[in-house]
């Protein structure tokens, strides 16, 4: 990645089995030690995958709003394309699977869902 003719090498990070930018491997080490971050990089610089690997590596749970569905497609295929690289398993839920499968109905979101998360469902904690 270049930033006004700056070239950003990727580094490797413990746990992680893909490189990582700079910011991205600051957001990872940062997650736990603060209450919230911003993070403010250029377009197509890493900012979905900088924000969702934490989320996924620690097990946790996050809302990412975007302001298009064209947008929240795109993010939910870079979300996916993270999870594989990084050999998270996942099912999809859209406002259709859902309402098939569950019966739920004015379902408005879609959710990828890691497998420990699944298994929350499955107990009734999500």
């Amino acid at each position: 990645m270049k930033i006004r003719g700056y070239t950003c090498k990727q580094v490797a990070v413990d746990g992680v089995r893909i490189p990582l930018y700079p910011h991205q491997a600051a957001m990872l080490n940062e997650w736990d030690k603060r209450d919230a971050l911003l993070l403010v990089t250029k377009t197509s610089s890493g900012k979905t995958r900088a924000s969702a690997l934490p989320v996924l590596k620690n097990f946790e749970s996050a809302v990412f709003v975007y302001p298009t569905n064209a947008l929240i497609q795109d993010q939910a295929r870079a979300i996916r394309e993270l999870m594989v690289d990084e050999n998270i398993s996942f099912r999809e839920w859209t406002p259709q699977d859902a309402t098939e499968k569950l019966g739920w109905k004015n379902i408005y979101s879609s959710r990828l869902m890691p497998r420990y998360s699944r298994r929350l469902l499955e107990h009734g904690v999500w």
